[in-house]
């Protein structure tokens, strides 16, 4: 690597994507492809992929990416399940890049602003009205935030 050349990496965690990595990787060269294609200095990436125990085929999938592209794809492979947390951790403490990006693996993703909005107000929803967390003493955050209202109110 050239000293003024910037690296990216770009750190996936994943657990039984087999259906998905190969697009994940094509879309990923697609994006490199375009950007090489600017008038700016050609980025170096660094794909690193971690893998949480997966049962399906990911693993050998990535494998064989790894085979042909070994200057650019690094699988880690942990030891047992471990959760998204330490993989994501895993993956940020093998990154050699000036620029660091964590992306989910399950190319999930949004058609429109409409979408991802109607999207993220399913997840507060529940996060804040359905799902009760053990620090709010297993109350959701709704409960918690307008018990005070809701006895001044009574």
């Amino acid at each position: 690597m050239e000293e003024n050349t910037l690296r990216i990496s770009v750190v996936f965690s994943f657990r039984n994507e087999e259906d998905s990595l190969k697009e994940l990787i094509a879309r990923v060269s697609n994006l490199k492809e375009a950007l090489f294609r600017l008038d700016i200095p050609r980025p170096e990436f660094e794909l690193i992929f971690v893998n949480d125990a997966s049962s399906d085929g990911s693993l050998g999938i990535l494998m064989n990416e790894q085979e042909k592209r070994s200057d650019e794809i690094i699988v880690i492979n942990m030891s047992r399940r471990f959760g998204v947390g330490p993989c994501v951790l895993a993956g940020l403490a093998s990154a050699t890049g000036k620029v660091v990006i964590y992306m989910d693996s399950d190319l999930h993703s949004y058609d429109s602003i409409a979408d991802l909005k109607a999207g993220l107000k399913t997840y507060f929803s529940f996060f804040n009205q359905e799902r009760t967390h053990q620090s709010l003493a297993r109350q959701t955050p709704d409960e918690v935030y307008f018990a005070d209202r809701l006895r001044k109110a009574a």
